[in-house]
């Protein structure tokens, strides 16, 4: 159990979140009923997006103020148990539009003024969780659609979405702790995005 000051604490806390998927779970985070119904806070339509949980728990971190109460504790309390045919093994569950549609609300969170973190950390946050679920999408699709065609889908997304052609371009290859595949898959689309297609 950690006490500090708040503004530390939410800092270290999503540093944490995102690099560990783990805790995009809602069921690892334990609110108030009140803070959740001051702030407005719900979860959205998961017929848009996917990974609900993880922007809803971005979306508390991002709405905790100094007067607030808050406390990380470093245990597991429960195992959790994934069957192979629950929804969010699904690939209607995990398709591309609902990841961009998610992407699309992390980089509105964080970059447009809806958050009480740093810029460096929103700046970092959005890179991070961007290229890590651009690489997953594209690692899925590979098994479906091969190579060609895969990157094809990750090259019409950068040209239809502006955010995320703009995030690519300012993510620093030496980003950490990206690891190296992902580095690698960053590298070849940041050059297909400056030299174009081929």
């Amino acid at each position: 159990n950690h006490t500090k000051s708040n503004d530390v604490m939410v800092d270290w806390a999503m540093t944490i979140f995102l690099n560990k998927a783990r805790l995009w779970l809602v069921t690892t985070h334990i609110y108030k009923k009140d803070f959740l119904s001051n702030n407005n806070l719900y979860f959205g339509d998961t017929k848009q997006f996917n990974r609900e949980d993880a922007l809803f728990n971005l979306h508390v971190l991002c709405t905790i103020k100094e007067s607030d109460s808050i406390a990380i504790i470093d245990k597991d309390f429960y195992n959790r148990i994934l069957h192979n045919n629950n929804e969010s093994s699904n690939p209607e569950h995990i398709s591309f539009q609902k990841t961009l549609c998610f992407l699309s609300k992390i980089y509105n969170l964080l970059k447009n003024g809806q958050s009480n973190l740093s810029s460096g950390l929103c700046d970092y946050g959005i890179s991070e969780l961007t290229i890590r679920l651009l690489y997953s999408q594209f690692r899925d699709d590979l098994k479906v659609f091969g190579l060609k065609q895969s990157m094809y889908r990750i090259e019409q997304a950068l040209d239809t979405h502006a955010f995320l052609m703009n995030t690519v371009k300012n993510t620093s290859l030496s980003i950490s702790p990206l690891p190296l595949t992902k580095r690698i898959f960053l590298l070849i689309i940041k050059l297909k995005s400056t030299l174009g297609r081929g």
